[in-house]
């Protein structure tokens, strides 16, 4: 865009900067793309393992603002070892797929929630947890023997019965002796020394689960001992257990049993609120994040297929017992030992992005006050068919604001932003004041922002807003230089009292030129302003209105008698066609060509050429045969072909990244 555009007040910018931080700590915008560069992850363990086996050296990152943000697995809170287990498989998944920044968020962390903003290295986050949370971990039996006595041990009260235990061969507390390393029992107070209770197993995550169950059992006189120990300690085939199972791991096994608890009796008070389920099915877990699904598609479908079994957790869960606790370590090197199963996952049947099944879209914004705008909607399709896509499917989502509701775009724009339909919107093609107050937000969000009109003087350009239009200021000079060569030294200037006209009416005023105001806004001040100016004997006129009030200000000087023919010389800033009182003379100064025989063209091109700077003039021609183009035709058809053009070159330089919703890198 050209020079001269106002850089407008401190305090507004500040503002508008402020509210783009906002903004990011509610939605963060975020765009994929492949970096050539080296992990930081440590050297020599599964993970850095797995990454460098995908990679072949080139990592991708999700980049935020243009600097690369981390990506971090949240869980459900209170979750155990199993949603730990499972997140930390999200991570090797994401590994495999050549994600170096993702991590699970380490234990006792706290949860910022979807996106941390902070000066360093920003987070964004995939939430982990149970599809049905669980009111509590469910208590289960693991059956050694199948007689039809032990089958009875789904029922609480078979287990005050010595005898039921002995023949089902239970895990005894006589039998957890040294052999089983730390193990913590659970003490209530009223427990007795008994070394024929059947053992029931308990992980730390369910120790209140736990003690509400070794009270309920000293109350029904049941032969049980609830001792938190490690789940995945190997038991002896040839024994029962018991054990909590905190997302149902074990559900579905051979041999494996619900188990309906002992009810809470009235005298144990509190604890009753406790409620220990009971449940055969076994329990889903999921994940979400609307940041990774909106801009990392092809992960986020990896991680909807990715449906581990209760026996690939609980191998995990075995692993990271000898890798130190490390989980993550542990995931990566369960994905290494099943790599020939898993890698299926990333590859077909997994959808593929191409050019055929994505379609890019164009925002347009037409201003609705505008006496064109239907003509205008009706040239977008035929422009399109003119331009060389490279295969790409794209297409125009026009709508319409009040361009002189300063505060319409930027309303429509906060709306848009959190709208997953968006994502492969790669640019706004908008007009009016309103495109100063979301220049720094889309710049904050690589959004490119193109202004089809004479942009606003406030309108700064940065790296993602740009216009296919000069700037006011050329416009100013354009005049002042016309009526130098004219020889006018004096003029009168008839404005309404839109922004546009102000800004311009500021820009003349600064030059030597004598110039008398007025502004109008109906036809009587219209008149009254005619009046005025008819007795200042002024001769030359400059409307400085739109177009509709152009028509009535030319109307109102022909029954005045102080049109052309009585030689007053009349310029409008905007004119279109006839008014209501039909041709009047006057001439107009624009900058966009409008068409015409005779005069200057777009160079033709070669006969038939698509995409020719001809073939979109001949476009026009058909479409406005005969006649002047609307004002805005051409900077329309320059917008899209400038937007839809860079697309296809950048898509087909960089393939890669046709799912990255920022396609030209940071926007610039």
């Amino acid at each position: 865009m050209a020079d001269g555009v106002n850089t407008g007040t401190v305090v507004d910018r500040e503002l508008r900067r402020l509210e783009l931080l906002l903004i990011l700590w509610v939605v963060a915008v975020v765009a994929v793309v492949v970096v050539a560069e080296e992990a930081d992850v440590a050297a020599g363990d599964h993970c850095d393992r797995l990454l460098h086996r995908a990679s072949s050296g080139k990592f991708v990152e999700v980049m935020l603002l243009g600097e690369p943000v981390d990506v971090v697995v949240r869980l459900q809170p209170g979750s155990g070892r199993a949603l730990r287990a499972f997140g930390a498989m999200l991570v090797a998944i994401a590994r495999r797929m050549r994600y170096a920044h993702i991590h699970l968020r380490p234990r006792g962390a706290p949860d910022p929630g979807e996106f941390t903003y902070s000066g360093a290295r920003n987070e964004i986050s995939v939430f982990a947890a149970a599809a049905v949370e669980p009111a509590a971990p469910r208590l289960h039996v693991r059956l050694a023997a199948q007689a039809s006595r032990c089958l009875a041990a789904t029922v609480w009260t078979f287990y005050a019965d010595e005898n039921n235990l002995r023949n089902c061969t239970f895990l005894r507390m006589s039998d957890i002796g040294a052999a089983w390393g730390n193990y913590e029992r659970i003490e209530t107070g009223e427990e007795s020394e008994c070394a024929e209770c059947a053992v029931v197993l308990a992980a730390h995550g369910a120790r209140w689960a736990a003690a509400e169950l070794q009270r309920r059992a000293i109350a029904h006189r049941l032969l049980l001992r609830v001792v938190v120990a490690d789940l995945l300690r190997p038991r002896p085939p040839a024994r029962s257990v018991l054990f909590f199972d905190e997302l149902l791991l074990w559900a579905g096994e051979p041999n494996v049993h619900g188990i309906y608890p002992p009810p809470c009796l009235a005298h144990l008070g509190a604890s009753c609120a406790l409620h220990l389920g009971y449940s055969q099915a076994p329990m889903t877990i999921t994940f979400d994040s609307a940041l990774i699904r909106k801009f990392a598609p092809q992960l986020y479908d990896a991680f909807k297929r990715f449906i581990p079994t209760a026996a690939d957790i609980r191998d995990v869960l075995k692993l990271e017992s000898v890798n130190g606790n490390n989980t993550e370590d542990a995931a990566c090197e369960w994905f290494l030992q099943n790599s020939k199963r898993l890698d299926g996952l990333f590859q077909s049947p997994l959808p593929k992005l191409t050019k055929a099944n994505v379609v890019y879209k164009i925002r347009l914004f037409l201003c609705r006050e505008d006496p064109d705008r239907a003509e205008y909607q009706q040239i977008f399709p035929e422009i399109l068919k003119l331009i060389d896509l490279k295969g790409l499917l794209v297409e125009i989502k026009n709508e319409s604001i009040m361009c002189l509701d300063g505060n319409a775009l930027h309303e429509k724009f906060m709306v848009l932003l959190n709208n997953n339909n968006e994502h492969y919107t790669i640019a706004w093609i908008a007009t009016g004041v309103g495109t100063s107050k979301i220049e720094d937000i889309a710049e904050g969000i690589s959004l490119p922002i193109v202004s089809y009109d004479t942009p606003p003087i406030a309108l700064r350009p940065n790296s993602v807003v740009r216009a296919v239009t000069g700037s006011m200021r050329v416009l100013a000079r354009g005049y002042l230089h016309l009526w130098a060569q004219c020889g006018i030294s004096r003029i009168a200037v008839i404005s309404d009292r839109t922004s546009y006209s102000r800004d311009l009416m500021a820009i003349l005023s600064e030059n030597n030129l004598n110039i008398r105001h007025v502004n109008v806004s109906s036809g009587e001040s219209i008149t009254l302003a005619l009046r005025e100016f008819r007795a200042a004997d002024a001769r030359a006129f400059f409307v400085n209105a739109k177009a509709d009030i152009a028509a009535e200000v030319l109307c109102a000087a022909r029954e005045a008698g102080m049109s052309a023919e009585h030689e007053y010389l009349w310029w409008v800033r905007e004119w279109r066609r006839a008014g209501a009182c039909g041709p009047s003379a006057a001439l107009s100064l624009g900058l966009s060509w409008r068409g015409a025989d005779g005069a200057e063209r777009w160079p033709a091109g070669p006969a038939g050429a698509e995409g020719a700077p001809g073939a979109v003039r001949r476009a026009l021609d058909s479409r406005w045969p005969r006649r002047a183009w609307p004002p805005l035709a051409t900077p329309l058809a320059d917008a899209v072909l400038l937007l839809a053009q860079t697309l296809a070159s950048y898509i087909e330089r960089n393939p890669e990244n046709i799912d990255d919703r920022h396609l030209f890198g940071d926007a610039k």
